[in-house]
């Protein structure tokens, strides 16, 4: 029930809760079912860590120490089946921030690094912004869901392409990747000598009857891969900025290493460090219940739309906290939808900024109380009845 309490995040200059009302004439009550975190407070064994840090007083330079690491490792080992090294490990501010170092690092300037559309929009930045270029291996829409198109991603490969940026579970799409797909791709990756780049943030969400598997599970088979993981999403951290590279390949670390101690981009905060370890240590039970309420909050939602916006196609959530929905029928597109739901009181993402060819979709986050959702469902459904009413 802790999920389902009345908890606000406005005027903690929040970018999700506060921002929206900042930019213009908007309404007061406003809904944010946006930006990818939660709204409800961290566990508590999270904040007792944090309120002891805290209570000491000084927050002077901190190093990361063997038992984080330990820590961090027996995490990695118990929920993705897989041990990662103290020595593989590296820290940096954000998930994004580690892989645009890893590019740095690992490829050259000119050469190809592949993104699978629709996508976290920040990838299509990071790619050109270290210097590489852009290759897309758009998804396959089955209707519903999403497959590798492993016949174009071969010929990217085949191309040059140096690097695979991965979505694991995949943003926006809610796709938790098979073991016989991730098999499939390392085959790949081994055959044309392809880095393969993890973002894993979203990886503890996974839902119903799905099962995770992540590609540091191959490491043994193939080391030319880097993962990066976060306690950022799992327990609401964002703001604490704070990510870890786990990269096997001795070579490939020397690289990450030299171009994070050059351009002086570690992270080390203590406050980020004691709440990632009293995470990584105790959270599991509070992730299971948090888990929980995210799959009741996909099953209203999708029988919400079941039931009073059936044109809707809501895709098949199998990770994430994150709904992908395709408005087609209203023949709007994306920013003018979540522009006019603004009006709505409602924020919800464009489809449009994941791929060009999304812009009938919207992205809506369930990571929220129950009544809050139900509530921004309302909303855009008196939106949808006042679109169809107009065409009368």
């Amino acid at each position: 029930m802790s999920f389902n309490r009345k908890f606000s995040r406005k005027n903690t200059r929040s970018y999700k809760w506060d921002l929206p009302r900042l930019t213009g004439p908007r309404p007061d009550d406003i809904i944010a079912l946006s930006v990818a975190d939660s709204d409800y407070p961290t566990a508590p064994v999270v904040r007792r860590a944090l309120e002891k840090r805290v209570r000491h007083g000084a927050f002077g330079y901190t190093y990361i120490d063997e038992d984080f690491y330990r820590a961090t490792a027996d995490w990695s080992e118990r929920r993705y089946g897989y041990r990662p090294e103290p020595g593989w490990m590296f820290s940096t501010p954000g998930v994004v921030n580690a892989i645009y170092w890893t590019i740095r690092a690992c490829v050259a300037p000119g050469e190809a690094v592949v993104i699978q559309p629709p996508i976290y929009h920040p990838f299509y930045r990071v790619v050109p912004d270290a210097g590489a270029t852009l290759a897309l291996n758009v998804l396959r829409d089955t209707g519903k869901s999403y497959e590798i198109d492993f016949s174009d991603l071969e010929k990217k490969f085949r191309s040059g392409a140096k690097m695979l940026i991965f979505c694991s579970p995949h943003n926006p799409a809610g796709r938790v990747w098979s073991r016989a797909e991730l098999e499939r791709l390392v085959g790949l990756a081994r055959k044309y000598d392809v880095i393969l780049a993890s973002d894993e943030i979203h990886c503890d969400f996974i839902l119903f009857e799905n099962r995770f598997t992540s590609l540091g599970s191959f490491f043994s088979e193939y080391q030319k891969i880097v993962v990066f993981i976060a306690p950022s999403k799992t327990f609401n951290l964002a703001g604490l900025r704070f990510s870890l590279i786990i990269a096997p390949d001795a070579d490939i670390r020397r690289r990450i290493e030299e171009k994070l101690d050059r351009n002086y981009a570690g992270a080390a905060n203590p406050l980020s460090i004691e709440a990632a370890r009293a995470a990584y240590e105790r959270g599991d039970s509070w992730l299971a219940r948090q888990r929980a309420h995210i799959e009741e909050n996909v099953r209203f939602l999708e029988a919400y739309f079941r039931e009073n916006i059936p044109e809707a196609i809501v895709y098949r959530a199998e990770g994430t906290y994150l709904a992908w929905v395709k408005m087609a029928f209203l023949n709007r597109p994306a920013e003018r939808m979540t522009e006019e739901l603004i009006d709505y009181g409602l924020a919800v993402n464009p489809g449009s900024i994941y791929g060009d060819a999304y812009g009938d979709f919207i992205r809506i986050n369930v990571a929220c109380p129950l009544p809050r959702l139900e509530e921004g469902l309302r909303r855009l459904c008196r939106y949808v009845a006042d679109i169809k009413r107009s065409r009368l």
